[in-house]
């Protein structure tokens, strides 16, 4: 499409509406739609396809075009610049799932809170048996753990819990921060499976300090869809 391109992202419930001054097309894109169109005369290619948990649109365009368009809706105060670590923080809110996190060569897509989205009856392709046997037998699964304090459990820490006076490891944190909407520090787990449903107290073991932590019902957040 372009020789040279750059990304402009707008995320946040008002995104769409700071955008539209500009993009007036975006009035009819439905949610993971994506739209072929000019901004200025330059082809751009627009979408809502972001993984923040919000809604938002993602713009590619000419990279000379990318300061301008950005520019424009900084300065007017439609929009508020923010790094990457916001919007990792918004997809842990939502507890979307994320590659090199809770998806890896070791994940299957059950322990991982997305067998939704296999659909394996009646097909066959390489790794077809596997999956299907880890659908009936998956012995690990993602949970959701809120902490008491602010303090934020990272990916690798491990989570205890206690039986008969002796811990034992039961999984381990996959993403973890500081929660602004939440208040306190939130992660997301992979665990064994009866662990998770016998609702156990746990501890994960933060650079040689055990914090406890509360098993919650996933998302952490859940957005008020306009769609």
């Amino acid at each position: 499409m372009f020789g040279h391109t750059a990304e402009d992202v707008f995320a946040g419930p008002l995104g769409r509406v700071f955008v539209k001054k500009v993009l007036q097309q975006l009035a009819t894109l439905p949610n993971y739609g994506v739209l072929e169109t000019e901004l200025s005369g330059e082809p751009v290619l627009v979408s809502r396809t972001g993984y923040t948990g919000e809604d938002g649109v993602e713009i590619i365009l000419g990279s000379s075009q990318a300061l301008g368009l950005w520019k424009c809706l900084v300065e007017e105060g439609s929009a508020i610049p923010c790094g990457l670590g916001s919007r990792d923080t918004l997809r842990l809110e939502a507890a979307m799932p994320l590659y090199g996190h809770e998806l890896c060569e070791k994940t299957d897509p059950f322990s991982a809170g997305l067998g939704f989205a296999v659909n394996i009856d009646g097909r066959e392709f390489p790794g077809a048996e596997e999956i299907r046997t880890r659908r009936s037998s998956s012995d690990r699964c993602r949970i959701g753990l809120v902490f008491e304090s602010r303090r934020a459990a990272r990916s690798g820490d491990h989570v205890l819990v206690s039986k008969n006076g002796t811990d034992s490891i039961c999984g381990e944190i996959t993403s973890g921060s500081f929660s602004p909407t939440c208040e306190r520090g939130i992660a997301l787990a992979i665990v064994d499976r009866a662990i998770a449903e016998q609702e156990c107290e746990l501890e994960v073991l933060v650079r040689g300090v055990r914090l406890p932590a509360k098993l919650v019902s996933l998302p952490f957040y859940r957005r008020h869809r306009h769609d």
